[in-house]
């Protein structure tokens, strides 16, 4: 929790702006209302609103120090949308124009906040710290400065400075400054835990009794703070009426992310006092507030925890278990009203976390409920993994049905890890594969029969994604002999429709010897391949799509160089730490001489140029391969063809963040923002791509993030489906999988689903390739048709 002066000096900020007036700036009068109004969005959390007027006020003034005043508050609102690139410059300007000593302070705290979020450790500490040896006088510059030190301090040093900060916070002179720094400091403490909890419960109260009567924010966040502090003592009686006290304080008032919290501790402790009608109004409430300012939320919150997993997923599944509890006993009609709302509410975690992968709020785009029409002989399953039961959710064109599977969390998130490593890894795997198909389909099997599905699309909920549903078995066969099986992130995010009637062209891309690329691969991936060629070998394993498989989970273990801090230790210094997870060039300088061949050896993929060859003489085509696959060629390409299908056959890696996933071209790696750039041209904008394709791609083992990637690739292509694999398998599987896929495609009426379930049958016929290793991780994302 960063701390800045600058709500507790708005109003000097505000004055000092009035006082531009009285000094001949009086042209520059209609701007001082914009930056009142904008600094007040910022402070509501309406972001993108605050944005908007000050940057509009920033293009128009011309006195000097209102300018810079303008871009303190600007640049304040950047760094609060986790925007800090365009935050840096702002803040910095404000900090270099400031006229007055305590202007100059608040903007170096702010500066200090910014290079804190960006783990730029020496950054903040040298602002912080001149902003606390500068103070004087100013109480109130110093404790801000103190706090954030203490913030920023060794785990073990944290608590004694925080007890000497709260005797500082006594001679604040301002009561309400004042009780902002004790809220600050109470934060802190909770979170050292036990030895610092008397102090934690002297400053929120402290904090109270400065604000004891209130009817705004500041009043609401110190009966906050004490409600919190009283749930986690068990206290929920205590910490009921304080939180319903807060939110009558807040009655009319724009502060939805404080009623967020609010309502949601409301919701929690009033379900565990049995509740639960009351408790789903709050939840209801809580999303309710979130939909008003989610696209002002952001992705990361400015300590770097996930605003997706601390807040928002937490809360939406809150909300969907309390309906499908209502929902038991209920009406038939409030049943499916009950159910329709708890789809709806995952659709949105669907929405949260994809956003929250690809770092941004923008990139989604839900699709309007009139073409969302479920097609005939179609299942939509929604598996939600809830602590004590698993609930299943199944939409077909007659409508919503439900079933409920009594099985823990914890256990089905452990038979999903074992099967999915098992599988991957050319294991036994018949007994975790018939388990989990007894709770995920066996209990649907009768509704799919009687409405007679051929096709299952599957909404998958956290550890499932890493799970081939193709190759679920129920004692006698696999899922796929059955059912044409596909995967969508969500069906608000997913256009269903039926393929372009038109014939188009496919763009064939392969890289059997990569080019310059080894040296700008990310030094995690590289160094682990590196690493593990003299074990593979030793192993007896040839080179193959299956080489990157143990490396990448090397990289995946040891997390990117953006990876949180260790709890308790201060955020990492870029000076201290490698370079980033993407195009890594230091790194490659750093390694060994002769490196680079090595590596061009250990990522040959041999078999590519003979699946290359198949798939050219099954489509009209244009190929780009090895040389010819640069990023510029590949650019060129997307421009100037009208391309139906993309194929990619190259190696390809999705961790657990946008960040942390790539595909190689010869000369460079693509990133999921240069997917992005690629595809902004006018006739993929009016023509989309109907598939892409990423036939030697893997995800990391054990992230059940990792497979978002391959939604996201979707996503960032425009494109209708992706047809990627979850780890990587033989050149001989994926060159057999991708011919009859291709040619179920070139078939009359042939749909890509139906496409791939052929080309798994054909495998599990085969006599070589029939274990799920070699046909199963193929999964097709997104438009099935």
């Amino acid at each position: 929790m960063t701390f800045s002066r600058t709500d507790t000096m708005r109003a000097l900020s505000f004055g000092l702006a009035l006082a531009l007036l009285a000094s001949g700036v009086a042209a520059q009068s209609d701007l001082v209302s914009p930056l009142h109004q904008g600094a007040a969005y910022r402070q509501q959390g309406d972001l993108n609103l605050a944005i908007e007027t000050l940057a509009g006020a920033m293009r128009q003034a011309s006195d000097p120090k209102l300018k810079a005043r303008i871009a303190g508050e600007l640049g304040l609102a950047y760094y609060q949308a986790h925007r800090y690139e365009q935050a840096e410059p702002l803040l910095k300007q404000a900090y270099q124009s400031a006229a007055e000593p305590a202007e100059r302070l608040r903007y170096a705290v702010d500066l200090g906040n910014l290079y804190a979020a960006r783990r730029q450790t020496r950054e903040a500490l040298r602002h912080y710290s001149e902003a606390r040896e500068q103070a004087g006088a100013d109480t109130g510059a110093a404790v801000s400065a103190g706090l954030n030190l203490a913030r920023l301090a060794a785990e073990t040093e944290r608590l004694p400075r925080l007890a000497a900060i709260a005797l500082e916070i006594a001679q604040v002179s301002d009561s309400r400054e004042r009780a902002r720094y004790y809220l600050n400091l109470a934060h802190q403490a909770r979170v050292l835990g036990a030895p610092a909890l008397r102090l934690a419960y002297e400053s929120v109260e402290q904090a109270r009794r400065l604000t004891s009567g209130g009817r705004d924010r500041l009043a609401a966040e110190a009966l906050d703070g004490l409600a919190q502090l009283y749930e986690e003592q068990h206290r929920d009686a205590d910490a009921l009426e304080l939180t319903e006290r807060a939110i009558a304080g807040m009655r009319g008032a724009e502060a939805r992310d404080l009623m967020i919290n609010l309502e949601w501790r409301r919701g929690r402790v009033l379900r565990r006092l049995g509740q639960g009608s009351f408790a789903l109004l709050a939840y209801q409430r809580a999303v309710d507030h979130i939909e008003a300012i989610r696209q002002d939320i952001p992705v990361e919150y400015t300590d770097g925890r996930s605003s997706f997993r601390e807040t928002l997923e937490p809360v939406y599944l809150g909300l969907a278990d309390l309906l499908l509890l209502q929902a038991d006993g209920a009406a038939p009609e409030q049943q499916a009203q009950f159910m329709r709302q708890a789809r709806d509410t995952v659709e949105l975690i669907k929405q949260t976390e994809l956003e929250d992968f690809l770092g941004d709020r923008c990139v989604t785009e839900a699709v309007s409920a009139a073409t969302r029409t479920i097609p005939a002989g179609t299942a939509v399953l929604y598996p939600i993994i809830l602590p004590e039961r698993l609930e299943l959710l199944v939409e077909t064109a007659d409508g919503l049905q439900r079933r409920t599977v009594k099985v823990a969390a914890d256990e089905v998130r452990a038979a999903s890890q074992r099967l999915a490593r098992a599988m991957r890894n050319l294991g036994a795997y018949e007994q975790g594969s018939q388990q989990i198909h007894s709770w995920l389909i066996a209990p649907i099997e009768s509704l799919l029969a009687d409405q007679r599905i051929d096709t299952v699309v599957v909404v998958p909920d956290g550890v499932l994604r890493l799970l081939p549903f193709a190759a679920l078995h129920d004692g006698k066969q696999f899922m796929a002999e059955k059912y044409a099986v596909a995967v969508v992130p969500g069906l608000t995010l997913t256009r269903v429709a039926s393929p372009d009637s038109r014939e188009r062209k496919t763009l064939l891309a392969g890289l059997s010897e990569p080019g310059p690329v080894v040296d700008k691969l990310p030094e995690g991936i590289a160094d682990a391949v590196l690493e593990s060629a003299s074990t593979r070998a030793a192993a007896g394993d040839s080179a193959s799509r299956a080489l990157v498989l143990r490396s990448t989970r090397a990289f995946a273990l040891r997390g990117d160089a953006g990876a949180a801090a260790p709890s308790g230790a201060p955020p990492a210094d870029p000076e201290q730490r490698k370079a980033g997870p993407v195009g890594d060039a230091a790194g490659a300088a750093a390694r060994p001489a002769g490196s680079g061949a090595r590596l061009r050896q250990l990522l040959a993929l041999p078999g590519v140029k003979g699946e290359i060859d198949a798939l050219g003489q099954l489509t009209r085509n244009q190929t780009l391969f090895n040389q010819e696959f640069t990023l510029a060629a590949l650019k060129r390409a997307l421009i100037m063809e009208n391309h139906g299908i993309v194929h990619i056959a190259s190696h390809g890696f999705f961790g657990g963040t946008a960040d942390t996933s790539f595909i190689m071209a010869f000369d460079d790696v693509l990133t999921m923002d240069g997917l992005q750039g690629l595809l902004r041209s006018e006739i993929l904008r009016k023509n989309p791509i109907d598939l892409l394709a990423l036939s030697a791609c893997e995800t990391a083992e054990g992230d059940d993030r990792s497979p978002l990637g391959m939604s996201g690739a979707a996503l960032k292509a425009r494109a209708g489906s992706v047809l990627g694999s979850l780890w990587p398998v033989s050149d001989e599987a994926a060159k057999t999988m991708m011919r009859t896929f291709y040619q179920g495609l070139a078939s009359e009426r042939g749909t890509k689903i139906k496409a791939l379930q052929k080309a798994q049958r054909q495998l599990i016929e085969s006599t070589d390739m029939w274990h799920p290793f070699f046909w199963a991780p193929f999964i097709l994302i997104g438009n099935w048709l």
